[in-house]
């Protein structure tokens, strides 16, 4: 949680969940390093896609995404949620791009693209025979939904996304062999109850158990971590400048740098300067330290 307030950004967040379909679930539990890979890159790379081909955004996404095999009632159930700030880096012409409204992307149209991808990757793997070609929908589902602003969107997500298969407070009743726990029925939002034999509950339990050393949580474009400079030019140019009218009333935050001056013979500043929104320089000629101006400063610009 702490590592993901780091990479907070003030912009609206949303939550796309990517679900392998039934006729899939037996091929990835027997090849599961294999398939969930391939589930993370093929849902990965659809929003990089949709986020590009998107007139109005035309951006690379920044997105964590995140592996649960379970459903609420602990079946195996394998489907990644993507947590994606609302906006993204258009890096041609050196901008921030804010998503306008609340609305990400279409999940039908996510879903297809999802779908002929995961396909595609299966069968160059040789993990897709014919005939569960041929029993496979062709409807699949994607959903796409808006969490909220900021911190609190960050934390309502943490509580779904980053707990275990199952919590000690679900755990009802273990008597007699048998154990009871408790789950929350999406459809009807009710908690209701299971009841399994104990050996039943462990081997259900088991088999959420990740493959050795496979990382379950992954972060892609300007939230990845090689992105570090990227990711802090934009929460500079948000600090900078979120109470401006520039800010509110755009769509698009010009990024350009914090550059080299004739007229004020300042340097660029250093990183390290750059990530605690230090706005100092050295005077090139005097040698003396020296604030910029607000008429000295633009916008970032991205490395």
């Amino acid at each position: 949680m702490q590592r993901q307030r780091q990479k907070l950004l003030p912009v609206e967040y949303f939550m796309v969940t990517f679900t392998l379909p039934a006729q899939l679930r037996a091929l990835a539990w027997q090849h599961q390093r294999q398939v969930y890979d391939l589930l993370f890159r093929t849902a990965a790379d659809t929003l990089k896609q949709f986020g590009a081909n998107d007139k109005k955004l035309d951006a690379d996404l920044g997105m964590t995404g995140v592996l649960h095999t379970h459903s609420r009632r602990l079946d195996y159930h394998p489907h990644i949620h993507f947590v994606v700030p609302g906006g993204g880096i258009n890096t041609r012409r050196k901008e921030w791009r804010k998503l306008t409204g609340h609305y990400l992307f279409n999940g039908k149209n996510l879903a297809m693209v999802f779908r002929a991808r995961l396909l595609r990757a299966l069968d160059e793997q040789g993990l897709l025979s014919l005939s569960l070609k041929t029993r496979l929908p062709k409807e699949w589902v994607v959903n796409c939904k808006r969490v909220g602003k900021g911190l609190p969107a960050l934390e309502y997500l943490s509580r779904y996304l980053y707990r275990g298969v199952i919590s000690d407070n679900n755990i009802l009743a273990s008597k007699q062999g048998k154990v009871t726990f408790s789950y929350l029925n999406s459809e009807t939002g009710k908690k209701e109850t299971r009841t399994l034999p104990g050996e039943d509950f462990l081997w259900l339990v088991l088999k959420h158990v990740l493959p050795r050393r496979f990382r379950r949580l992954r972060d892609y474009g300007f939230l990845h971590s090689n992105a570090k400079k990227q990711l802090s030019l934009v929460q500079l140019v948000f600090t900078r400048h979120g109470q401006s009218s520039r800010t509110r009333d755009s769509s698009a935050i010009q990024m350009q740098a914090l550059r080299r001056s004739d007229e004020a013979h300042c340097v660029q500043l250093p990183e390290t300067d750059l990530s605690c929104h230090s706005n100092k320089y050295r005077h090139s000629q005097t040698g003396r330290r020296c604030k910029l101006s607000q008429t000295d400063m633009t916008y970032p610009r991205l490395p």
